[in-house]
């Protein structure tokens, strides 16, 4: 049973709104409406959460056709040899399939290859932490296979305080979950309710209005040059929650059925199919808003959507990357035109919004840190690349100005592109940015390819040791101390994957792992000690002749300074070009081309090297 209450005892509000990226304090002229379970609650009797039941329903029902309880027993069959395949690929390995059926991969003699964006310690454990490739979010937006985002976190004061009180005497509409009929009751008592139920036993309609109408006053400066609304997916909690959040949709902005739809599992009893509704979202002009709950969290591509709003908690990290994934997906300009009413040809998805009205993306276990942080956003590429030739960029400007490049090419078109690879010799805008940052990384961490002079790098700064069982938790302590020895004071971590591998394994005196929260969801290390993780690919090298292989960096980060040290320099050069194996590309002006070099001078300067540590892998003690 749920209840519509109206508080005429309202708190305090925040009115500021900030730009884009920045916070959302959302004022409300009207007493706060929620929604509450009346009855068993009211009386203070023990409730069943059927909303629970509703959401472990919508996660799992993708898995009807495969259920079963038990784990599968496979036994020798002659029809189906164990030599039928030699490669078996597992799509969305982070998934439990080789737990109930681990016998049905295991049965087959073949070597096994899983693909997932988000591997769990299971899906490591399972393929014996034999990680082959890893292609990060960073590069795939570089290579524009995925696009960046920028991150709306909207902040209401029933969120900052964690609870309120509804006061005795407050009559409760008591609206019925099945019939729908309602009712009023006045509460005995006071109610006092947290934000761990809201969506459960408690939906807050007035919050869900304030979230929506601040979205509908402030789109069109997130996205310039639109008339309609850009293709919006919102999280609810749960089907209850879904419906109330659907009806506030329709009403915020004033629009039809055809505009926003409900899509879960359950959208078949009100006579829809999902499969439809997900096409429609997909192809439809007309529909521009779902309401989900999982169904499309995971395994569901829409390449149209350009914002995503989280209006539940997720307290999964592997979650929340499939969640926030659904905005990620680039699109053809000509695809996202045809389902945008009245666009021109200007319109491109260069980035999704991600609304955040619950706190997810404050939780150090996700990564929801945009390429190009939002602050900085506003200054012109113009403006960042003379602010390079005149050697005045500043270090945070300098890294936006990769991210820049990186939104830059999902914004040209075809023929601009054309132009630019001919310019460039027949490397691409991505591969040129893609390559200065691997090449500018390889000379900062490992002294690879470093000028001579001016340079600083983190080659020989003191190392630490991470390698053996039981000692990463000491060698994390340990490059604390080095670098408090030194002056300074870890700001940061930079892990490779072999590092966060390394990290993940370390488990306590009860084999229970020590860096995750919930090793059956979480695969990733978003905090060490209470300072940031970023990863890098770039942070590994692998050992050699006198070198010991590094998994990752510590230091005070904040001491480090980078920019441009020579101005943007340009050449015409007509002689033969290379590839890396040294055989011939082209011969230059005798074959008709010749390629233009672009090269910029960039430097690195730490305060006291003493201030960084190296993780490496090498035996405890060596």
């Amino acid at each position: 049973m749920l209840g519509v209450v109206y508080d005429p005892c309202r708190e305090e509000l925040f009115t500021a709104v900030h730009g884009i990226g920045g916070n959302y304090y959302l004022d409300r002229a009207t007493g706060r409406e929620i929604m509450m379970t009346d009855a068993a609650l009211l009386r203070g009797e023990t409730l069943v959460d059927d909303e629970q039941a509703d959401e472990t329903s919508d996660s799992t029902a993708y898995e009807d056709t495969y259920a079963t309880d038990l784990p599968i027993e496979v036994s020798y069959n002659p029809k189906v040899p164990i030599e039928s395949f030699d490669l078996i690929i597992v799509d969305e390995c982070h998934r439990s399939i080789y737990g109930l059926w681990r016998g049905v991969l295991e049965y087959f003699d073949a070597h096994l290859v899983g693909l997932t964006a988000t591997p769990t310690l299971q899906t490591l454990g399972f393929f014996g932490r034999n990680l082959v490739s890893e292609y990060t979010y960073p590069q795939a937006v570089a290579d524009g296979v995925n696009v960046d985002f920028d991150v709306v976190r909207m902040r209401t004061d029933l969120r900052e305080k964690g609870a309120a009180t509804i006061e005795s005497g407050t009559t409760v509409r008591v609206k019925d979950r099945k019939t729908r009929r309602q009712r009023y009751q006045e509460l005995d008592d006071d109610f006092t309710y947290t934000t761990g139920q809201i969506g459960r036993s408690v939906v807050t309609v007035d919050e869900i209005r304030a979230v929506l109408t601040a979205y509908r006053d402030n789109w069109r400066r997130w996205f310039p040059g639109r008339t309609e609304l850009p293709k919006t997916l919102i999280f609810a909690v749960g089907e209850d929650h879904a419906e109330d959040v659907l009806a506030q949709v329709k009403e915020v902005f004033g629009r039809g059925d055809d505009f926003a739809k409900k899509i879960t599992y359950k959208s078949r009893q009100a006579g829809e199919d999902p499969d439809e509704l997900i096409r429609a979202l997909r192809t439809s002009p007309r529909m521009r808003v779902a309401v989900t709950v999982d169904m499309i969290a995971t395994g569901t591509d829409v390449k149209a959507l350009e914002c995503v709003i989280f209006l539940r908690e997720v307290r999964s990290a592997v979650l929340f990357e499939q969640m926030k994934g659904r905005g990620a997906r680039t699109i053809d300009a000509t695809e996202l035109q045809e389902v945008t009413p009245d666009a021109d040809a200007t319109v491109r998805k260069d980035r999704f919004v991600l609304v955040d009205a619950v706190g997810v993306t404050d939780s150090p276990l996700v990564d929801a840190k945009p390429l190009v942080p939002a602050g900085e956003r506003q200054v012109s590429l113009a403006k960042l690349l003379d602010k390079a030739g005149t050697k005045s960029i500043s270090a945070s400007e300098a890294e936006i100005l990769a991210g820049r490049l990186a939104r830059l090419n999902q914004q040209l078109t075809e023929e601009e592109r054309e132009q630019l690879t001919r310019a460039s010799g027949g490397q691409t805008l991505s591969e040129i940015a893609g390559a200065i940052a691997k090449a500018y990384d390889d000379a900062v961490l490992h002294g690879i390819g470093a000028p001579v002079g001016d340079f600083d790098t983190l080659a020989d700064v003191p190392a630490v040791s991470i390698n053996t069982a039981g000692s990463v938790y000491a060698g994390l302590l340990g490059a604390l101390s080095s670098v408090s020895a030194g002056g300074g004071d870890v700001d940061g971590w930079v892990l490779a994957p072999q590092g966060e591998i390394k990290v993940l394994g370390e488990v306590d005196g009860n084999d229970r792992p020590l860096f995750t929260v919930n090793p059956q969801s979480d695969g990733s290390i978003g905090a060490l000690l209470g300072r940031p993780v970023y990863k890098s690919r770039r942070a590994y090298r692998a050992s050699a002749s006198g070198v010991v292989e590094t998994l990752g960096f510590a230091g005070e980060w904040s001491s480090a300074y980078w920019g441009s040290v020579e101005g943007i320099k340009y050449e015409e050069y007509g002689g033969p070009i290379f590839n890396a194996d040294g055989s011939l590309k082209h011969a230059g002006r005798q074959d008709n081309m010749f390629s233009v070099i672009c090269e910029i001078e960039v430097g690195f300067i730490v305060r006291d090297e003493d201030r960084f540590a190296r993780l490496t892998g090498a035996p405890a003690g060596a």
